[in-house]
């Protein structure tokens, strides 16, 4: 009885190590990657749980509506503008909201002193001389008339800017070579200077050109030479064998007149195209016979105007 007793003991313990060895049998053989060995057989691994919902943020709270403008009080004046501000450097005419406007041409300023030398020609003068007699003994006389043929004409400019629209000052006319052209021929008095004080006014009208407008006024000097001088010596003879009076007088008239030109600039100075208008009136010679016992009295009296193109250089 007690040998049955053992080995039944025996036998029971190898039947449950070989259940227990049974139940941790290895898969043979090995399995794939991504397979689990689970009692001898190769099996895909279990999913894996699901991963939780992420709740979404609350949206942040809605910023308070700002509140209209209050209305000004009656009577106030409007609220100033925004200050301009200017585009800032490089930025293009888009950027800055509006087109660049092209830049104006400057023109040139005048300002201080100025002088213009000129040369010019009369083109066309004409003028009386009126000889008129007081006394009893007055011979038969009569106004000649004459044609200016005097030709070159040589002058010059100096003046102040009282703006740059006007300018004040002097210039002189002289002509060396004047002559004289009446019925009886022509005859060379010399030479006559006129010493002007001038009125200007420039007004541009274009970014490198200006119309001058000018008035000027002042005493025109014959300087008597060839023919004239001649005459006067003749006289002045005959006066000293009757006993006469003879006066070359001052040899002046009064000298008036206006202008136009147009000035070019063309650098540091100027072209200019003047177009001059003159008129001169005064008294001439004058003989009194009264010492000779003639009671007549001889006085001349000149009047005329010339035309004169002239070129010249503004400063």
């Amino acid at each position: 009885m007690r040998t049955y007793t053992v080995l039944g003991s025996v036998c029971g313990a190898s039947l449950l190590l070989w259940v227990s060895t049974a139940g941790a049998q290895e898969c043979v053989p090995a399995c794939a990657a991504g397979s689990v060995c689970q009692a001898g057989v190769c099996v895909a691994p279990p999913p894996p749980p699901p991963a939780p919902a992420e709740t979404p943020p609350a949206p942040p709270p809605a910023a308070p509506a700002a509140a209209p403008p209050a209305a000004p009080p009656a009577g106030a004046p409007p609220p100033a503008a925004p200050p301009y501000a200017a585009p800032q450097p490089g930025a293009s005419p888009a950027a800055s909201g509006a087109a660049a406007a092209p830049a104006a041409a400057a023109h040139k300023v005048r300002s201080g002193f100025a002088a213009v030398v000129r040369a010019g020609y009369i083109v066309t003068g004409s003028g009386e001389r009126d000889t008129k007699c007081t006394g009893s003994d007055c011979p038969s006389i009569r106004t000649e008339d004459y044609d200016d043929k005097s030709g070159l004409v040589l002058g010059a400019d100096f003046f102040g800017h009282l703006s740059p629209q006007f300018r004040l000052g002097g210039g002189l006319l002289f002509a060396p070579n004047t002559k004289m052209e009446t019925s009886d021929g022509s005859a060379k008095v010399g030479s006559d200077l006129s010493l002007l004080a001038i009125g200007e006014g420039v007004f541009d009208v274009g970014p490198t050109t200006a119309l001058a407008l000018r008035l000027f006024v002042g005493p025109a000097i014959v300087i008597a030479g060839s023919d004239l001088k001649d005459e006067n010596d003749s006289i002045n003879d005959s006066c000293k064998q009757v006993n006469c009076k003879f006066d070359e007088g001052s040899n002046a008239a009064l000298s008036y007149g206006v202008g136009g030109g147009v000035i070019v600039d063309v650098g540091s100075v100027a072209l200019r195209f003047d177009l001059l208008q003159q008129w001169y009136s005064g008294k001439g010679r004058k003989v009194d016979y009264s010492g000779s016992g003639v009671d007549a009295t001889i006085e001349e009296e000149i009047s005329g105007s010339r035309t004169l193109v002239a070129v010249g250089l503004d400063f």
